[in-house]
């Protein structure tokens, strides 16, 4: 998993979280084009990222979220913004509970 958000202690909640709920972050990013790198280089199975991010700070996060989409198809994209709930629910939601493997793209 990749995670990609600007601020540090939201990002660093975010990978614990991750963590705690048995993910495997393999990277992170503090802006859009370090997210759009991160997701090139580790090809994870999903990308959590902010919607606005570095270097405009309006819709960069969304934007690199559409560019991994269409240039990496079989990476789940998201953003915890557009999930009701905590970050762990939609951990959860994610890996199909109790552990089982699964694919949001939400």
């Amino acid at each position: 998993m990749v995670v990609g958000e600007d601020q540090p202690l939201v990002r660093e909640g975010i990978v614990h979280v991750l963590t705690e709920a048995g993910m495997d972050v393999v990277g992170v990013a503090g802006d859009a084009t370090t997210l759009l790198d991160q997701a090139r280089r580790h090809c994870p199975d999903v990308v959590v990222t902010d919607i606005q991010m570095p270097p405009d700070r309006t819709d960069d996060g969304l934007r690199a979220a559409q560019t991994i989409r269409e240039t990496q198809p079989d990476v789940g994209v998201g953003s915890p913004e557009a999930v009701p709930g905590s970050i762990r629910s939609w951990c959860s939601e994610w890996s199909g509970g109790a552990g089982r493997p699964g694919r949001w793209t939400g």
